[in-house]
């Protein structure tokens, strides 16, 4: 099952408390985020055995503001060199970011 089909089938806050998402926000916060900040189960577990987890969320959020400067446009991208990308989405009108593995579907 792809993320996108867990995407139309459950809420955010399902997955993480199912273990498909874990919630970063404390540490987005610190890096500047106002919005929630989740990754999936496979970034996480890289970012933590690599010892970048607040790396990664840092390079999200200078993505975001590079990207979306003072914009409410959603989107995504990759930063160079590293293997995690970035989803900026809504849910029930609330602002999101999800980071995920290059090589997982959104």
């Amino acid at each position: 099952m792809s993320l996108r089909t867990i995407a139309f089938t459950t809420t955010r806050a399902d997955a993480i408390l199912c273990g498909l998402l874990f919630d970063v926000s404390p540490h987005a916060q610190r890096a500047g985020f106002k919005a929630p900040v989740a990754m999936t189960r496979a970034a996480f577990t890289a970012a933590v055995a690599e010892d970048e987890l607040e790396e990664v969320v840092r390079q999200a959020y200078y993505s975001l503001i590079i990207l979306l400067p003072g914009s409410n446009e959603l989107g995504s991208c990759s930063t160079t060199g590293t293997k995690y990308s970035f989803a900026f989405h809504r849910e029930h009108g609330q602002a999101l970011v999800t980071i995920l593995l290059q090589r997982e579907r959104f």
